[in-house]
């Protein structure tokens, strides 16, 4: 997946869509004072979820979990690791 994205976020710059902090066309930085034309993209890879019972999400058949709900999760056992 992360190479599709890459591919991506190249396509968006090269359409003008898409301007990362050095200009790709010209490998140049953006001008100085010009910082609201900067975009970022980014694609966050996190492995394989899976349930309780320890098996892999099959999200073609709609058995997963809302994004938000996993993220919670994630906070709260961060938490708990930062804490203990």
């Amino acid at each position: 997946q992360e190479n599709h994205f890459l591919s991506i976020f190249d396509a968006a710059a090269q359409a003008g869509w898409h301007r990362p902090v050095a200009d790709h066309r010209g490998g140049q930085p953006i001008i100085p004072g010009q910082d609201h034309f900067i975009t970022r993209c980014d694609h966050m890879g996190f492995g394989v979820v899976t349930g309780e019972d320890g098996k892999k999400f099959k999200t073609r058949s709609g058995e997963t979990v809302k994004l938000v709900d996993l993220l919670d999760e994630a906070v709260a056992r961060a938490r708990t690791e930062l804490v203990t």
